[in-house]
């Protein structure tokens, strides 16, 4: 009789289990249904990574550290090497967002400047003829003769470029 009353007790311990696994693999075979829709969607949209040219890219980074790099005792050509980079309208808005006294400030400091590019340039979208990349650089800034630490500056750049002629048409600093 024993055996008899042990059974019912057995049953739902093993229906249970057994009712696990074809949840387990019910769960299982609708994330892999999932992940197969995702990769059909993916693919057949034509959805990929944003491309630049090389051209683009280059003059991005060099842009980035042109823009960060300064020397007092050749300030004016340091200046010149950014706007060289740039469009035509670039000028305008650099000068514009620098201030009537830019350089002055940086001579006046006897500032030297090096800037490295830590991450990028990645592109971050094209459209309408342009390609607008993600640059960070770490800028370290000393003042010829001071004792004080060089200063560590971590700077965030949106940097686009006309493809037409490979100049940078704006910038945001982040």
């Amino acid at each position: 009789m024993a055996a008899a009353v042990d059974a019912p007790v057995d049953a739902p311990i093993s229906n249970r289990r057994s009712g696990r696994r074809l949840l387990s693999w019910v769960v299982l075979v609708l994330l892999v249904g999932l992940l197969a829709f995702e990769l059909i969607s993916l693919f057949a949209s034509n959805r990929s990574v944003a491309h630049a040219s090389a051209a683009d890219t280059d003059v991005a980074k060099r842009f980035a550290v042109a823009v960060t790099s300064f020397d007092h005792n050749r300030l004016d050509a340091d200046v010149q090497r950014v706007l060289d980079l740039g469009s035509p309208g670039f000028e305008r808005d650099f000068r514009s967002a620098m201030g009537p006294n830019f350089t002055d400030r940086i001579a006046a400091n006897k500032s030297i400047s090096t800037g490295d590019i830590v991450v990028g340039p990645r592109v971050q979208k094209i459209s309408g003829g342009r390609a607008t990349f993600f640059v960070v650089v770490d800028q370290t800034v000393t003042s010829e003769g001071s004792q004080s630490q060089p200063q560590l500056v971590h700077t965030g750049l949106l940097i686009t470029v006309q493809e037409k002629d490979h100049k940078v048409a704006s910038v945001q600093v982040l």
